[in-house]
């Protein structure tokens, strides 16, 4: 169930007019005609898409796109709020730029692997630490060929994986241990 609670059913929480400048003449006629925000709803509902798109992305590309679909609504969502214009504007950028940021980071540090087959995705990880310079590499949590990540013919590649010292997200807390424990020995 989701619910968008406002404090004062006199007046929206949101900005009448996202585009008006703070304390300008628009922003009060908005105000005085009792304007109410609609976009708001839109907005949530591509946010919760974009939620919802997540355990449903079986490769990095699906991901970065529920990424985006969840952030962007959010990032104009930030930026409304009708009390402290500028502090919600100043919010709402900080957002976006940091945004920005982490989806470069995601984009050009990290590789997907197929997990479906051992031996392609060990060839995948050593082609992206060696030849493209990765610094890590993604598996998706859910399970291949109805296996987890923590089987047995899983052994090979968490061995790779240590040999190439290359670091995995996200890695079950089961597994981190005998994988250091291997390293080591």
């Amino acid at each position: 169930m989701l619910l968008i609670a406002e404090s004062s059913h006199e007046v929206s929480a949101f900005a009448a007019q996202a585009a008006a400048v703070p304390g300008s003449a628009e922003e009060r006629e908005g105000l005085l005609a009792g304007i109410s925000h609609t976009e708001v709803y839109p907005l949530t509902l591509f946010a919760v898409g974009g939620m919802l798109l997540f355990p449903a992305s079986n490769d990095l590309l699906t991901m970065f796109v529920a990424l985006e679909v969840l952030s962007l609504p959010l990032y104009l969502l930030c930026g409304l709020a009708r009390r402290r214009r500028l502090l919600s504007q100043e919010a709402a950028m900080k957002y976006f730029l940091l945004g920005a940021f982490s989806s470069a980071f995601f984009l050009f540090g990290v590789a997907m692997l197929p997990m479906q087959s051992v031996p392609h995705a060990i060839e995948e990880m050593r082609f992206a630490k060696k030849e493209l310079g990765f610094k890590g590499c993604f598996l998706r949590p859910n399970p291949y060929n109805d296996k987890m990540i923590s089987d047995p013919m899983y052994e090979p590649f968490w061995a790779a994986a240590a040999a190439l010292d290359l670091p995995l997200a996200p890695l079950p807390l089961d597994l981190a241990e005998p994988v250091a424990a291997e390293a080591d020995a």
